[in-house]
């Protein structure tokens, strides 16, 4: 029966709209040497006074010592201070009953917007190496908090773990950097080395106060008032006091000197190789992805080639930090962190990030009573009179869209005779309808092929015998659970190669009811947005031969990117931690964020591609309180506004900004270009 659905499958041809498309004459959008994109309150800050920042998450933290905490900001720069009980009903094998704090039973308590042991937390810092962070408590504790998500208990994540006793350590704390698990801590002129144990290696002591402490490809340099060396030997004089450091990506490091106005870089010598004058120089520098910043009075001040560039007006900075992508994170005085891109820096050659808009008719679930045709708003002529509504709007949107359907909903169409109006949800122009798998086999294991065999063919059936082409998957790593090499069966089905929508589910030890399941792969942020071909479905990150390529993207739904601060989106989900029903600002600053980072280390030539995540097309109406002319979208009261419009004219920036520099291009499921 498979075989012969397989052989009848269609080409699906689509007539195209004889309407202008609306973005055609978008005037091109100049790319900027700095954009905001984001700014985070720090709701519960007093005065944090650094940032320390894990790359590959990206997970900053601001240092607060007058709260005694670290602040954390996750990796969509959302924060948090709350505490939150978190249902493990879904989890039991994770909850052994010792993580449930102020909560009830069957619940584990989360606060992973904050960094603290059992006293006030008087030193902070990141490790990227070993991507966690090393913190020093007042009492003396040296603790360390995971930072990895794929490490350990998802509820152990960002839990800070006792590591030592110091001695002598009081409630002034000092400065403390890490590199490979290890550590030094800095408390005016003692310096004092850490094994990532905890245990003293040695100590030294310098002949000043130390200002600052950086490690760059190993190298751990320490800046004093007086001098600057690597181990706290004073290699330079310095002529002024120093102010901050930051790695400069070949070894050395750049420093600032603010009483004399001067910028240096210094190499693995170590010895000066560069320095520039700054007008009102404050302290703080970053560098990282090409940008190269530092503080001033004014302002940001970006550099290139010893030159200023571009200067930004942004006062009250206090620090900091430049992620690999170029992103840059600055705390600012009033308690915000604004999160900006240097958009210019990206028009170099390298081949455009592919997008893609994914959306589902994954309602009704899949259910033993008999399906709602007709009556109520739970009724199918309902879903699919929403889903038309919404269509309309993908239709008036440059992006091509994936269309992902569940079987059931295909059944019912038939059941209910409503296949033409399904029909109107999934033809036309730049969509691309695929199979959504979802249910359980009846067999209740897909161990032996002729399970697999039955499973498949009723998930791809009522799909095939409706005439709906099936040129994408999504969701089959949930067959993990039930047996069986997914990756080598469904590459063999013929209809499709490739797969949208995966999150960290995929992997085998994590699998689809894991806390972490729906967070994006790859997990780490440093790495391109690049197609496979999963290996195995053992090993389904490694590249292989499999007949499917498996396209990176957001899973997360696009109105929940702004919210669910310091939490797994499981979690948040089952907590009801927010997230929201509207797409409203912070979740397009957080979809842009996350679209600028796949533009900013994309691959030379690719494919690179990122998707983001539409939900609910049959049970939403975004068009709702909405208004169409001449296929743009408008509110019918501005005050209660139309997401049509939001949604559309976020679209439109996309188009004219990114799209026409050749930074992205829509992409479809199905087309030429293949991995």
């Amino acid at each position: 029966m498979l075989l012969l659905l397989l052989a009848c499958a269609p080409d699906g041809g689509i007539a195209p709209t004889p309407d202008p498309d609306p973005w055609l004459d978008l005037a091109p959008v100049p790319l900027q040497v700095d954009r905001e994109l984001l700014r985070t309150a720090l709701p519960d800050a007093e005065a944090p006074t650094r940032l320390v920042s894990l790359p590959a998450a990206p997970l900053t933290a601001a240092f607060d010592p007058a709260a005694g905490v670290g602040w954390v900001l996750d990796g969509r720069y959302r924060h948090s201070p709350r505490t939150a009980c978190v249902p493990t009903d879904l989890w039991p094998e994770l909850d052994d009953g010792s993580r449930q704090g102020s909560c009830t039973v069957d619940q584990v308590e989360i606060h992973r917007g904050v960094l603290r042991g059992d006293a006030a937390t008087v030193a902070l810092a990141a490790d990227p190496g070993d991507r966690a962070f090393l913190g020093l408590s007042a009492d003396g504790v040296l603790w360390r908090a995971e930072a990895d998500p794929l490490v350990g208990n998802p509820f152990d994540h960002l839990v800070p773990v006792p590591l030592a006793t110091l001695d002598g350590v009081g409630a002034e704390g000092g400065l403390l950097a890490s590199s490979g698990g290890g550590g030094v801590l800095a408390q005016g002129t003692r310096l004092r080395w850490l094994h990532p144990s905890g245990e003293v290696l040695a100590e030294a002591e310098t002949a000043a106060p130390v200002q600052d402490i950086v490690w760059s490809f190993g190298n751990p340099y320490v800046l004093t008032t007086e001098s600057l060396g690597r181990y706290g030997d004073g290699d330079i004089a310095l002529d002024g006091a120093g102010g901050r450091m930051a790695a400069d990506g070949e070894g050395g490091a750049w420093v600032t000197l603010p009483e004399r106005g001067l910028l240096v870089r210094i190499d693995d010598v170590p010895s000066v190789v560069d320095q520039v004058e700054v007008e009102g120089l404050i302290g703080p520098v970053g560098a990282g992805g090409g940008v190269l910043v530092v503080a001033t009075e004014e302002g940001l001040l970006f550099l290139e080639e010893g030159e200023e560039a571009h200067r930004t007006a942004l006062p009250g900075i206090v620090d900091l930090v430049v992620q690999e992508s170029g992103e840059l994170a600055v705390l600012l005085d009033d308690g915000t962190v604004s999160v900006r891109v240097p958009e210019a820096l990206q028009d170099d050659g390298r081949a455009p990030v592919s997008f893609t808009l994914t959306t589902y008719l994954e309602n009704p679930k899949p259910t033993d009573s008999e399906p709602v045709c007709e009556e109520g708003e739970d009724s199918l002529r309902a879903r699919f009179e929403r889903a038309e509504a919404n269509r309309q709007l993908l239709q008036d949107l440059p992006a091509e869209v994936a269309l992902g359907i569940i079987p059931e909903v295909a059944e019912q169409a038939i059941a209910c005779g409503r296949n033409p109006q399904l029909a109107k949800v999934w033809q036309g122009e730049r969509i691309s309808p695929g199979l959504f798998f979802y249910g359980e086999p009846e067999s209740g294991t897909l161990e032996a092929l002729e399970d697999w065999q039955a499973y498949a063919t009723a998930q791809v059936s009522p799909l095939l015998l409706q005439g709906i082409p099936v040129r994408w998957y999504g969701g089959p790593e949930r067959q993990i659970q039930w047996g069986g090499d997914w990756v080598r069966r469904v590459g063999t089905l013929g209809l499709a190669e490739d797969v949208l929508g995966i999150g960290l589910g995929v992997l085998p030890e994590i699998g689809s009811w894991d806390p972490r399941s729906k967070e994006a792969v790859p997990d780490d942020l440093r790495t391109p947005r690049t197609a496979w071909r999963p290996a195995s479905t053992e090993d389904p990150l490694a590249d292989g031969d499999s007949g499917l390529v498996i396209r990176p993207g957001v899973p997360t739904s696009f109105y929940t990117l702004g919210g669910c601060a310091n939490a797994f989106i499981y979690e948040c989900k089952q907590a009801g931690l927010g997230g929201g029903q509207v797409i409203d600002e912070q979740d397009l600053g957080v979809a842009e964020l996350l679209l600028w980072r796949a533009v900013a280390l994309r691959s030379e030539a690719g494919p690179d591609h990122i998707g983001f995540h539409l939900p609910a097309l049959g049970l939403d109406d975004y068009t709702e309180g909405c208004i169409r002319d001449a296929r743009v979208w408008h509110a019918v009261d501005a005050e209660a506004g139309c997401r049509a419009e939001v949604l559309q004219a976020w679209f439109f920036d996309l188009q004219a900004r990114y799209v026409s520099a050749g930074l992205v291009q829509w992409w479809a499921p199905g087309s030429e270009q293949t991995r």
